[in-house]
């Protein structure tokens, strides 16, 4: 027994407050009055589990990916968010919902941002996609706290930063046909902040593909943004490998099906 930390009133507090499913790093631990060498003896216990180095969920509980985010974003402060399509599931976009057996989770990382190791091994509910990007001069734009249907604070793009997100994404893992579809849920977008953040975007190609989608669209909010502060570049994009060009924009775009003359 004399091995055997003492379980002061950090512990029980610690064990009292841990929410369902809740990921805590050894920082967060360490926060908590909770040493290494007590966590290790309530792993020996059977009271916690480690899921990798540095990062520990309760034994008898299997954490879902929110409770990792919130986690690396809070405790460590890596600069993440939930972006694109997850983003727009989230916030009531539905078409592409995050449901099934392990669906793709868009992460958004600041420049070279990496994930911690414990992080990128855990066999999550989901398969994270980290996305490195410096897409929009002011980083925090368009991003606010989420908070999940399991009860965790994460941070995720908003309805109008997430759509430009998915369609940076465009020709490496999405089709122009399926971020096209999500326009029909994009009826009540805030023109103010697209405003921004088009001005704020860095890719020609995000401005001028999104320009193009709200326009085939016809939400009103579209009338509301003023093309003339959004520079889209020069030149032709190459959107879609052999398609249509839209003389507007200069953009490629899917080819009409033909219709066969009867």
């Amino acid at each position: 027994m004399g091995n055997k930390p003492n379980q002061s009133s950090p512990t029980k507090k610690l064990l009292m407050e841990w929410r369902p499913g809740q990921v805590l790093t050894s920082a967060g631990m360490r926060c908590r009055g909770i040493s290494n060498r007590l966590a290790n003896y309530l792993k020996a216990a059977g009271t916690l589990a480690s899921i990798g180095e540095g990062a520990y969920r309760k034994a008898t509980e299997t954490p879902p990916w929110t409770a990792g985010v919130e986690a690396i974003e809070r405790e460590l402060h890596v600069p993440v968010h939930v972006g694109g399509k997850t983003a727009l599931a989230l916030r009531g976009v539905t078409q592409y919902a995050v449901l099934g057996q392990h669906p793709s989770v868009w992460l958004f990382g600041q420049g070279k941002t990496k994930l911690p190791k414990w992080f990128l091994n855990y066999s999550w509910d989901a398969k994270v996609r980290l996305v490195q990007t410096e897409l929009f001069q002011e980083r925090g734009l368009g991003i606010s706290e989420f908070k999940t249907v399991e009860g965790f604070q994460i941070l995720a793009s908003r309805r109008e930063r997430a759509v430009m997100e998915a369609i940076h994404l465009i020709g490496k893992d999405h089709r122009f046909e399926e971020i096209a579809e999500l326009f029909d849920g994009l009826a009540t977008l805030d023109p103010e902040l697209l405003q921004m953040l088009l001005e704020s975007c860095r890719s020609f190609k995000v401005r001028r593909v999104f320009l193009y989608l709200s326009r085939e669209s016809g939400h009103d909010w579209f009338s509301r943004l003023d093309e003339s502060k959004i520079d889209c570049g020069k030149g032709k994009r190459e959107v879609v490998k052999g398609g249509a060009l839209d003389n507007r924009y200069n953009i490629t775009i899917p080819r009409k099906a033909e219709v066969p003359d009867v």
